[in-house]
């Protein structure tokens, strides 16, 4: 039976905090397989049609450049989704496990 634990900086909880409105954050999800298989990862970001829009993933760290670019918020959108696949290796004995990161992304809406 795989085993996936899930990490992330608060316990349990990705705490965006309050952001300005059009405002960027992103917060690493740390996925680690403690087990010897192979398993596949399929995350999904199920809201309502307006908050659907303000959640993305990124398997790079992409956050630092959202405050870089001047059309950050234009790319972003149209590379980061908001469905993710990824196979994890499987750990062996006497090595670290093996682990992922995902960026989750949220932008704030430009607007109440």
């Amino acid at each position: 039976t795989p085993v996936i634990e899930v990490e992330t900086e608060k316990k349990d909880v990705l705490d965006f905090g309050d952001l300005t409105y059009g405002g960027w954050k992103a917060l690493p999800l740390k996925l680690i397989n403690k087990t010897h298989a192979t398993v596949p990862i399929r995350l999904v970001i199920n809201a309502n049609a307006i908050a659907w829009r303000c959640f993305t993933f990124s398997k790079a760290p992409i956050h630092a450049s959202l405050k870089a670019a001047p059309y950050a918020d234009v790319i972003a959108q149209l590379a980061a989704p908001s469905v993710v696949n990824h196979m994890m290796p499987a750990t062996y004995d006497g090595q670290d496990p093996e682990f992922l990161i995902i960026w989750v992304l949220f932008h704030s809406p430009k607007k109440r």
